[in-house]
């Protein structure tokens, strides 16, 4: 492991250190895993929430520097995760260059997100609109009205969808090493996961897998495939 990949994992809204345990055993045994933890979630959770996006990804951007060494790194981004990693960039926060960016879920920084009115919905909506999406699959009824689980689960959630509903890229940049995007097309089209070329230089590829939102429930060891294939690679052509 002395000479392995780090590989930095952002996660979704809501999402906490445990939400890509699911492709952990398909990675660790190659690569250095690190999946950051949000203020406000998880084991920050008596932190206090971030003010905006931009101030969540200079958090996650210190994340990455202190655990950086001199060996190669690349860095993925799950839907919200996928603006935090490109935020790093576009505000300067990181210098260093990954070999590779994973982005998946997610509209380009320069989009109006669709779920801007997400935010602001009744919580029998915003429960449904979750269930729809796939991110409560293993939630019964009982647990999701239960008040711990509102102010642990739900609360970072809502909050989230604040930053993403009032977000604004910082600048137009365009990623510093190959993106390999991940979508669903039942969740998000084509056309709109294409909007991102602009912000994605020569070699990078956009994959079509799953169906629901958070395919990676389903699809760890594909995208972990994927992962090995284009580190692999990008170690080769060094």
């Amino acid at each position: 492991m002395n000479n392995a990949v780090q590989l930095f994992f952002m996660p979704f809204a809501g999402g906490s250190a445990r939400s890509f345990d699911m492709l952990r055993p398909y990675l660790a045994d190659e690569f250095e895993v690190h999946v950051f933890e949000y203020a406000g979630h998880g084991t920050r959770r008596k932190e206090p929430f971030y003010e905006s996006l931009q101030a969540m990804a200079r958090d996650a951007a210190l994340f990455v520097t202190q655990r950086r060494n001199n060996r190669p790194y690349a860095l993925f981004g799950y839907s919200m995760g996928s603006l935090v990693v490109y935020e790093m960039f576009a505000q300067e926060a990181i210098l260093d260059p990954p070999v590779h960016f994973f982005l998946a879920s997610h509209d380009s920084p320069d989009s109006r997100w669709e779920g801007q009115h997400y935010y602001g919905m009744q919580e029998e909506d915003f429960i449904l609109m979750l269930r729809k999406m796939g991110g409560l699959d293993r939630v019964d009824d009982k647990t999701l009205h239960n008040r711990f689980f509102q102010k642990i689960y739900m609360e970072p959630i809502r909050e989230d969808y604040r930053l993403l509903a009032e977000y604004t890229m910082s600048s137009r940049v365009v990623l510093p090493a190959p993106v390999t995007m991940f979508y669903a097309p039942a969740d998000i089209t084509k056309e709109r996961i294409e909007r991102w070329k602009p912000f994605m230089p020569q070699g990078s590829n956009i994959i079509a897998m799953g169906e629901k939102h958070f395919f990676l429930e389903s699809h760890g060891k594909e995208i972990a495939d994927s992962v090995r294939k284009s580190l692999r690679d990008a170690g080769e052509q060094k």
